[in-house]
């Protein structure tokens, strides 16, 4: 998970937002509540929420990607959804509030259900920072010492399922395969003759560090995952150090 930025709520929205909410609060009145109200009443009255209209100024937010567990949702054969962070069922005042919504995965979704984030309260990525909350640990994400959002976010968003963890197995597979690669060149760049050599095997760290790094980019599956792992590693660090002192 990691900090995003909600653009302005769209224009189409924002002209007909108060008046869905009118007539879904008229159909919870007339039924005596929000669970009463008839299935296909119902879905046609808070459907307006899924326009494309809507999904197209909220899904590159998060690039596309789950605002929760930082799938791309279309790898995998799911589909992004508007997620509302306080659960429509529980307070349907804020069923079609722009502030309220998330990219989803059908996973994160269907974890998270009608979970109440007021009282179980959950990080909300584009208000607060997972960075205050969370960490890595192996192979798995946890909760920050004292952060009872963290621990929740971990534990009803099950950020640590097999699909998850398989996910970042691969990933660091592949960023240890990065790191051993760039200490490699580097013991090539102090072994270099030449300048001419070690400007070329200095192009070639850049090229891994430019690999890494695009691991590491908000666009990137798993990215808060990948950012902790090589901020952590030793090779990584003197390898940027390299690269400064070449510049």
């Amino acid at each position: 998970m990691i900090r995003l930025t909600k653009v302005i709520e769209p224009q189409y929205l924002t002209l007909r937002g108060a008046q869905w909410l009118a007539d879904l609060n008229k159909a919870i009145i007339l039924h005596g509540g929000y669970d009463a109200i008839p299935e296909k009443e119902k879905d046609r009255l808070i459907s307006h929420y899924r326009h494309d209209n809507i999904k197209n100024a909220l899904f590159p937010t998060s690039f596309n990607k789950c605002a929760f567990c930082e799938c791309i949702p279309d790898e995998g054969g799911n589909f992004i959804q508007v997620e509302h962070f306080y659960p429509k069922s529980l307070y349907p005042m804020h069923c079609f509030s722009w502030d309220n919504f998330l990219p989803c995965c059908g996973r994160c979704n269907l974890s998270k259900s009608d979970l109440d984030t007021i009282t179980q309260p959950i990080i909300n990525p584009y208000v607060d920072d997972p960075c205050e909350h969370l960490h890595v640990s192996l192979l798995k994400i946890k909760g920050n010492p004292g952060s009872v959002m963290g621990e929740n976010s971990v534990r009803e968003l099950k950020l640590n399922n097999s699909r998850l963890i398989i996910a970042r197995r691969n990933l660091l597979g592949e960023i240890e395969n990065l790191t051993e690669r760039v200490a490699e060149v580097m013991t090539e760049i102090q072994d270099s003759q030449t300048p001419r050599i070690r400007n070329n095997k200095i192009g070639k760290l850049l090229d891994l560090i430019d690999e890494l790094e695009a691991l590491m980019h908000p666009s990137h599956t798993y990215s808060f995952f990948c950012k902790q792992i090589i901020l952590s590693e030793e090779e990584y660090r003197q390898a940027k150090l390299v690269l400064l002192s070449a510049s």
